[in-house]
């Protein structure tokens, strides 16, 4: 595949880091089942569900673009943690001084750096450890996929889909639903979740895939509305809301992602517009700075702020979503101007 032809990855970024700000934005009002009207809240289960293949997206993109390349593993190593050990500290530190102002607490600079090395400070930080664990594995992965015939990766993704999708579910399913619980002894974690995702980001690209469902991008958002009335209905069976569905091993978020790489990878070949360059080129900063602007809006100054909570969901998220994403660019698209701040966010 040639590199014009692997255009449609930068469009699978634009449209994934979109996706993750609606999900941040969205998820704290879908929270409110509790607390709010009964159609407020399924559109905030809507937009929850359309933001839910976001991160699988970003993971399939990386796995198209690192498993096809050859390259020394130590230049590959070198390359890779060199670009996210900074930002992973800055964003960080950052980050837990902002959870330690929201909690009242007052831990010291020693306390703070251990908690980095404890795990995510923040919750969409999570996304370096699971990154670390890709990077560290991919070398490995490369020579395995590069040397595996068509049919033996597909024979790999269906035993990751197996246990790791099915299995699981079926199982959550039937306690829900039955009160019947069921486990086999084979350990369901293996293959890892998103190590799963990775090969398959490299099976879509290279191989693709034959569907002969039409108009898949319907189908991306008929899949998330069902998501959000698969949740209600559960909620209403079991009395709290479960996300049993809405989670990156659900089989339905497995369908969206995959739907939605194979829309964007069928529909166009060529360049991508200058705007659109430019999100994707901003798109790992905005994911990091995004829930900064979340939470500053919410704050506000004065009398003034923003909050997808303060009025009809169907108004309220859409702009909150849009401002924060309008503003993150911003900032990022600034700070890669800047020769030594760009580091901590490219």
């Amino acid at each position: 595949m040639n590199e014009l032809e692997g255009q449609y990855l930068n469009r699978v970024r634009v449209f994934a880091i979109m996706m993750i700000v609606l999900l941040h934005v969205s998820a704290p009002v879908r929270d409110q089942w509790h607390a709010m009207a009964t159609a407020n809240w399924f559109v905030s289960a809507i937009f929850d569900s359309i933001g839910r293949a976001g991160v699988p997206l970003f993971v399939m993109i990386s796995g198209a673009l690192l498993l096809p390349k050859k390259e020394d593993w130590v230049f590959f190593y070198k390359k890779r943690f060199r670009r996210i050990l900074l930002p992973m500290f800055f964003w960080s530190f950052i980050f837990a001084l902002l959870w330690q102002w929201q909690l009242g607490e007052n831990k010291s600079i020693i306390q703070l750096i251990l908690k980095i090395f404890a795990g995510p400070t923040y919750y969409h930080l999570w996304y370096f450890y699971m990154l670390f664990g890709i990077y560290i594995s991919t070398p490995f992965f490369r020579v395995l996929v590069q040397n595996l015939a068509k049919k033996q990766v597909e024979l790999l993704l269906l035993i990751w889909i197996v246990f790791r999708f099915i299995l699981p579910g079926a199982a959550g399913q039937f306690h829900i639903w039955f009160n019947f619980d069921f486990s086999i002894g084979i350990q369901q974690n293996f293959p890892d979740l998103y190590l799963g995702y990775f090969i398959l980001g490299y099976y879509l690209h290279v191989y693709g895939m034959a569907l002969k469902l039409k108009k898949l991008g319907q189908w991306f958002f008929i899949i998330s509305v069902f998501q959000a009335f698969a949740s209600a209905a559960i909620y209403n069976k079991v009395g709290t809301y479960q996300e049993l569905i809405i989670m990156p091993y659900s089989i339905t978020v497995l369908l969206q992602a995959t739907i939605f790489f194979l829309w964007i990878k069928n529909r166009q070949k060529y360049s991508i517009p200058h705007w659109m360059q430019s999100i994707s080129n901003a798109s790992f900063g905005i994911y990091l700075i995004h829930p900064l602007l979340i939470e500053g809006m919410r704050i506000g100054i004065g009398k003034y702020h923003l909050d997808a909570k303060i009025s009809d969901t169907l108004i309220s998220i859409p702009i909150t979503w849009l401002t924060t994403f309008l503003l993150s660019f911003a900032l990022i698209a600034l700070l890669l101007k800047i020769p030594y701040l760009k580091k901590i966010v490219s």
